[in-house]
């Protein structure tokens, strides 16, 4: 039980005779001051006493009680503080009962704070996964590649189809890295020739990556998460800019505002249909402004055509035309994407 608990000693302060200016016995080799304290499992619990002894020169071990006058000549060459280290077992249980708590207190934040930004992260990127829950032919994704020590570098990619929660992607020019909206953003696919085959993938895989830290790879592209979803709108637009009426025979001015278009050929649906050139055969290069003429036999009666157009990468668009003369109507119909 000694082991356990009980009492110790040691020497808080050593002074010699040469010290004092007083006569001290010859046979006193020095004087201790020591402090008594109690321990468990020797750790030092708290102080219980502290005295002045004189150690013998023929035996060291042994101690003897210091008078008076010598007592009151070692006080003045010897103020001692409180003994810190007798307090060692309470302090070293403070120090890790604070560090304890301290410890739950960050963990509990950390959690708190990560919480948080879980949800701000998860609130700020709702509109996105909305978006892909209605995801149409011709929206894009932007996604953004990690790249260490620069910011994130835009990917985009065209929705071409959707079918069972899932959407066929087509990825553009994955080392561009620049940023492209409105007009820019459409003529990024309309220009590209794909050199990557088009991707099925899961909505719910890509909802996702929208959150902070998660990623995948697509398109042979690692480390991706998704940052935008919109929709890419068709400049491609065919209209009429004005009618000039000339009686029994008027005439369309056309235009069409994209880009590497031809006119292949113009059908006759109703009514007299004839460009207003009559030097010009079709193919029609466009875009140039177009005169057609039409003839309209009766005032109640609708002058109709079909225009065939097709691009540079040989996709057709089909319009077609329908003038009243009678009430100055035109329609415009686009019959296929």
């Amino acid at each position: 039980m000694l082991f356990i608990f009980g009492t110790n000693s040691y020497v808080r302060k050593t002074i010699y005779p040469s010290e004092l200016k007083m006569e001290v016995p010859a046979d006193i080799s020095c004087f201790e001051y020591v402090q008594h304290y109690l321990h468990l499992f020797f750790l030092p619990v708290m102080p219980v006493d502290a005295a002045w002894i004189a150690r013998s020169k023929e035996n060291k071990r042994k101690a003897y009680k210091v008078n008076q006058l010598h007592e009151e000549a070692l006080w003045k060459l010897y103020e001692p503080r409180v003994p810190l280290i007798c307090f060692l077992l309470p302090g070293l249980l403070l120090i890790g009962l604070l560090g304890f708590f301290g410890t739950n207190i960050i963990r509990t934040e950390t959690e708190s704070f990560s919480g948080n930004s879980e949800q701000i992260d998860w609130d700020n990127t709702a509109s996105i996964r909305e978006q892909l829950n209605h995801a149409v032919v011709n929206d894009y994704l932007r996604f953004g590649k990690k790249v260490f020590g620069e910011r994130d570098r835009p990917i985009y990619a065209k929705v071409l189809a959707v079918k069972d929660s899932a959407l066929l992607l087509q990825v553009a020019d994955t080392a561009n890295g620049q940023i492209y909206h409105g007009d820019k953003l459409f003529e990024l696919f309309d220009d590209y020739m794909p050199v990557i085959k088009p991707e099925w993938v899961r909505i719910d895989m890509l909802r996702g990556i929208t959150l902070r830290g998660r990623e995948m790879t697509l398109f042979g592209v690692k480390n991706l998460s998704l940052k935008e979803v919109g929709h890419i709108e068709d400049k491609r637009s065919f209209g009429v800019r004005k009618v000039n009426s000339y009686g029994e025979q008027d005439e369309l001015v056309m235009e069409h505002t994209g880009k590497n278009v031809r006119i292949t050929s113009i059908e006759n649906l109703e009514g007299k249909i004839a460009p207003a050139d009559k030097t010009m055969h079709a193919p029609y290069e466009l875009p140039t402004l177009f005169s057609l003429k039409y003839h309209i036999h009766n005032t109640d009666s609708t002058a109709k055509f079909k225009v065939t157009l097709i691009d540079m990468k040989g996709r057709y668009s089909y319009y077609t035309v329908s003038v009243r003369s009678e009430e100055a109507q035109l329609m415009i119909m686009r019959d296929s994407l």
